[in-house]
């Protein structure tokens, strides 16, 4: 696509697509910089990030290509999934030069206070904190870790980083299991997570009484 070190690249697509995951491993991988952006977002705020961001080219899929146009990106800058996925632009993998001081991704304030603000993220601050996880929590490659927040927001890299890190498994919850709350606990279960990262709010909701024997896995 032309994406060279430095640049920086969109993503928006749900969490729920895999595009999403081999997005952030390709733009890190040719040393540019990823930013995502949840498709729930409102026109203005996705238009605002797009405008400030000034990305290279945006990475989505069919369903959301339209919401870039109602927002007035140009088309010619958008790869959707399918287009992605027909081999045009499948070439030998080059891995860029890069230091630990580059940027990693960009991530955007709710804007609550005003208006949204991006936080540069370098390479060095992500894989400290996910290093600094590994060990603490003893993670490994038999790990499964479960992904439950948007891609938006910090809290994501880390539940993704986590486990590949390792050469762990990253399970991605459906936006009805993230709601669950006490059913939240038979999913876990089935799924045989062995790391949560959750907001307290659904912490509380999922009413277990005794996580040690309900959670062997956790």
């Amino acid at each position: 696509m032309g994406v060279e070190r430095g640049d920086i690249v969109a993503i928006l697509t749900p969490r729920t697509n895999p595009l999403a995951y081999a997005a952030q491993l390709g733009i890190n991988r040719c040393g540019a910089t990823f930013v995502s952006i949840d498709p729930v977002f409102p026109a203005g705020h996705i238009q605002r990030i797009l405008t400030d961001a000034t990305p290279t080219v945006v990475i989505t899929d069919e369903t959301f290509a339209n919401v870039l146009k109602d927002v007035g990106y140009p088309s010619a800058r958008v790869m959707t999934n399918e287009t992605l996925m027909n081999g045009t632009f499948l070439q030998p993998p080059v891995v860029a030069g890069r230091e630990t001081s580059d940027l990693a991704y960009l991530i955007y304030t709710s804007g609550t206070t005003g208006l949204p603000k991006g936080v540069m993220i370098p390479h060095a601050g992500i894989s400290n904190l996910v290093a600094s996880d590994i060990e603490y929590f003893d993670i490994g490659p038999g790990d499964r870790c479960a992904q439950g927040s948007s891609l938006s927001y910090d809290s994501s890299v880390e539940e993704i980083w986590l486990a590949w890190a390792v050469g762990g498994t990253v399970v991605v919850m459906s936006h009805e299991i993230a709601r669950l709350g006490p059913d939240l606990v038979t999913w876990l279960q089935t799924e045989r997570i062995s790391v949560l990262c959750p907001p307290p709010t659904l912490l509380r909701t999922m009413g277990c009484d005794n996580p040690a024997e309900a959670l062997p896995y956790l």
